[in-house]
């Protein structure tokens, strides 16, 4: 087994892959229509329509589409799913044993809050998920929190985010991660930056160890090196998404993404992420799309021909 359990994602630099992996988001989507090369054209004019579009419930097709990062030499993956996306835990085992990719799978909170969040937290980071009694419980290296417009008890999911944090940190020595997704969130800086200013508030210093997921261009320049200035490192992760979806598409273009990440990096160096914005079939290589390889296929060359150089471009 593979799979990276415990303090192996305490160090965030250098992890540049963050994914929503065996995701299933066909909750209310209506069409039965199987995904083909035949119908292909008909779904990506109405994405989220179509159930098997929306389902990559598939360890197969996910074990193919991850075996590309291995390939490209970045064998480290971390699944941002979380338990009310039901996450799952045996199927990211397959796929790290299929493809030899080191999978870190996130410690999350249910949509109805725990009486007690923080154990809650503790308990998948520092003793594990069982999976099956023949093997080891699987331990979370970061945790994950979805930002949403009616996501209940923000504040409560931010301290007890820290408080895990602090008490991984008494018991091992190691910083989890805290990943902070905020995808599809028009005000995405109003509320990032009180999201931070909480964790600032909790921990009583810099959250240093915070990653705020979820961001593109329309994010500004000014507004990035606010974040960055707080101390957190940031995920630009919608790389790819305006190729897949191109009918549809209301993100900036891959040249535009880069190009905020090249004038961050020349600055802030490895506190920048690139990631995918692949949350559909049509995002994958089997349904057309860039698949999880696009990062180190296309995005890095487009960085490199906007100036970005080799010592930088090795910062991602």
């Amino acid at each position: 087994m593979i799979l990276t359990v415990g303090r192996a994602c305490t160090s965030i630099e250098g992890v540049a892959i963050i994914e929503n992996i065996l995701i299933d988001e066909s909750f209310g989507a209506e069409n039965e229509t199987e995904l083909s090369i035949e119908n292909l054209w008909k779904i990506k004019q109405c994405p989220h329509h179509y159930k098997s579009n929306l389902c990559m419930s598939s360890i197969r097709d996910s074990s193919n589409e991850i075996s590309k990062i291995k390939n490209c030499q970045n064998s480290l993956v971390i699944d941002a799913t979380t338990i009310s996306q039901n996450r799952n835990p045996n199927g990211l085992c397959e796929i790290s044993e299929r493809t030899g990719c080191h999978i870190v799978m996130s410690a999350s909170l249910p949509n109805d809050l725990p009486s007690d969040p923080v154990l809650y937290l503790v308990d998948q980071l520092m003793f594990g998920i069982e999976i099956s009694n023949d093997q080891p419980k699987i331990k979370c290296g970061v945790i994950s929190l979805n930002y949403s417009d009616n996501v209940k008890g923000w504040d409560v999911q931010l301290a007890a985010a820290a408080e895990a944090q602090k008490k991984c940190f008494e018991l091992c020595g190691g910083k989890p991660p805290i990943l902070l997704n905020f995808n599809k969130i028009p005000k995405l800086f109003e509320v990032a930056t009180k999201s931070l200013d909480k964790l600032k508030k909790a921990f009583e210093e810099s959250p240093k160890h915070t990653i705020i997921s979820g961001l593109d261009a329309r994010v500004s320049t000014e507004e990035c090196c606010d974040l960055l200035g707080k101390g957190a490192f940031l995920c630009f992760n919608t790389f790819g998404t305006s190729l897949c979806n191109e009918i549809q598409a209301k993100v900036p273009l891959d040249w535009e993404n880069a190009g905020r990440v090249v004038s961050l990096v020349e600055k802030f160096g490895k506190r920048v992420l690139i990631s995918h914005g692949i949350r559909q079939k049509i995002h994958l290589t089997l349904g057309g799309g860039c698949g999880y390889s696009h990062i180190q296929s296309s995005v890095l060359d487009i960085c490199k021909e906007l100036g970005l150089g080799p010592e930088k471009i090795d910062l991602l």
